[in-house]
């Protein structure tokens, strides 16, 4: 997977979305490695309409890298987004994967 920052948030990771479809053609040429999708951790904003562009501008990456054409793109299908508070946002938008492991393990202790 390719992390992609589609908040802009300085707290988050990944490449900004306009070198996405570049840091995937290079993947996509590496021999030992398979491109199999783009992975991003939402907004972190009450507001679920900035979360769901979030989520909805990661779609349009994969989008746009797997109709680019680029060798070992092809299969880049698989958007992992949206964790057990926004599952269903993330998943209206075209998540394949979400970590729901809040909702499975419950909440992290405090440290």
């Amino acid at each position: 997977m390719v992390q992609v920052n589609t908040s802009g948030e300085a707290t988050k990771a990944g490449v900004d979305p306009a070198r996405a479809a570049q840091l995937a053609s290079v993947v996509g040429s590496l021999p030992n490695l398979r491109l199999r999708g783009f992975m991003t951790i939402g907004a972190n904003s009450p507001d679920v309409d900035v979360v769901r562009a979030s989520y909805e501008a990661l779609a349009r990456v994969r989008e746009s890298v797997v109709a680019g054409g680029a060798p070992g793109t092809g299969g880049a299908t698989e958007l992992s987004m949206g964790m057990s508070g926004d599952l269903e946002i993330a998943v209206a938008a075209g998540a394949t994967m979400v970590r729901v492991g809040t909702s499975v393990f419950g909440a992290r202790p405090a440290p």
